[in-house]
């Protein structure tokens, strides 16, 4: 066993990415927003079918998620997001952060956003 030390990957700063929308089918009604969903694959078209739904969906969010979808623009990083959220809803810096970290991170696993964490 050795005792050298592993080098340790610098660890990056979340505050320093830049989200960015990839559903590309949404709209602003009364400042909330909805986003569209087309379901398009073989098992998808077959299941809804069956059932008699339509091949497309969409789901509204909410004043907060409405506001942070629309910073998600690939030009603001999740600290710029934090301030308009800290001075539009009166939260504190470090609510803030939680509250858009944990949305963001949610809005990634779904895969309707991605990250560029290069400076620009």
């Amino acid at each position: 066993m050795s005792n050298k030390k592993k080098k340790e990957k610098p660890q990056e700063n979340f505050l320093l990415y830049r989200p960015l929308r990839k559903i590309e089918h949404w709209e602003v009604n009364d400042d909330k927003v909805k986003l569209f969903f087309k379901h398009d694959k073989l098992v998808e078209k077959l299941m809804r079918w069956l059932i008699k739904k339509s091949n497309v969906s969409d789901i509204q969010l909410d004043e907060k998620g409405s506001t942070v979808w629309q910073l998600c623009d690939g030009t603001k990083t999740v600290y710029d997001i934090v301030k308009v959220m800290m001075e539009k809803f009166g939260e504190t810096e470090q609510a803030s952060i939680d509250t858009i970290i944990t949305f963001l991170r949610y809005l990634s696993r779904k895969g309707w956003i991605s990250f560029d964490n290069k400076s620009k």
